[in-house]
């Protein structure tokens, strides 16, 4: 199937372009933005056709799929775009920035019988895979209480993440990491927002930081928290009736990088459990092609794409 990545900031050239043109499923086929010197750059590593407009991209019939790497606040209209030449969907974390603009793109999607897809690789990853399995097994006992982080030091490149107006955000750039995975792991009419405190950069009128906690079935509590310009923190720690389980660099890893779940008691170490490395953008790129190929698979992730999408609203609000 041949894929277009729209949108070439640093995350997309270092990330999704390799990412892509090492599918199996996705024959890397073209890239669109508006930055020629990025268009040059980028055909002079691929062989592959270029836009600097989207109007000129979608006179090409030839797509099959878009992935959308382009700054969130402009996701919807450019969603609509690529819905409507009726192009399957592959969009960065946001889709959207507001639960009704969300709604909107996946009703649009399922008239149109087209994937819509949000891109939260690191739930393709086995490192998050196999925690999954571990807390279905039960293995560690009753799960009391959740804590994960997602913090990130000042940024040579930050792109888009110091400008409002594309989008500017640590909740759903950041914040939007360990939201989505207390909402995958827990039935979300079941998850309770106690408290939050969201930290703004009056100047810019962005938040930059937050912290919230949530409760599950009013017993098991939750403490996630995100922000910029800090000390490096992307973990997770679940601790549980029998065992606690670690793993660090839950969210985000380069693909050489070998995880480790670690299960403790108490302070004593009782297992390091290795995963082995795997590119989690290529892992995602294939579900998303087996969700286009399968049509049972095509709207199952449509109400978990809803779900966070309100929970990001009412922590942004």
């Amino acid at each position: 199937m041949n894929l277009v990545v729209w949108g070439l900031g640093k995350h997309a050239i270092n990330k999704i372009l390799p990412a892509v043109d090492n599918s199996d499923r996705f024959i890397l086929y073209g890239v669109c933005t508006r930055n020629n010197e990025k268009l040059d750059q980028v055909q002079g590593i691929y062989n592959v056709k270029a836009w600097n407009s989207s109007i000129e991209m979608f006179k090409d019939k030839n797509i099959d799929a878009i992935y959308l790497a382009t700054p969130p606040a402009l996701h919807k209209e450019q969603a609509v775009d690529i819905l409507d030449n009726g192009i399957h969907l592959l969009c960065e974390k946001p889709i959207t920035l507001f639960y009704k603009d969300t709604a909107y793109l996946i009703e649009k999607a399922i008239k149109s019988k087209l994937v819509l897809f949000e891109g939260l690789m690191y739930k393709y990853h086995p490192q998050y895979q196999q925690i999954k399995f571990i807390l279905d097994k039960k293995k560690l006992g009753k799960i009391n209480s959740i804590k994960s982080s997602f913090q990130l030091p000042p940024l040579e490149q930050p792109g888009y993440r110091t400008t409002k107006r594309l989008g500017a955000s640590a909740i759903y750039d950041l914040g939007i990491y360990p939201a989505s995975l207390i909402i995958d792991l827990f039935d979300y009419s079941h998850i309770k927002l106690s408290s939050k405190n969201i930290e703004l950069d009056k100047s810019k009128n962005y938040d930059v930081a937050g912290e919230a906690i949530l409760k599950i079935h009013d017993d098991i509590e939750c403490a996630i928290d995100w922000a910029y310009n800090k000390t490096y923190i992307n973990e997770v720690i679940i601790d549980c009736e029998y065992l606690r389980l670690e793993s660090k660099f839950i969210f985000s890893k380069d693909s050489a990088h070998e995880a480790i779940i670690s299960l403790y008691s108490g302070n004593e170490l009782m297992e390091n459990i290795e995963v082995d490395k795997a590119d989690h953008f290529e892992l995602m790129l294939e579900s998303f092609f087996y969700s286009i190929k399968d049509p049972q698979n095509t709207y199952s992730g449509s109400s978990s794409m809803l779900e966070l999408s309100d929970f990001l609203n009412h922590l942004a609000k």
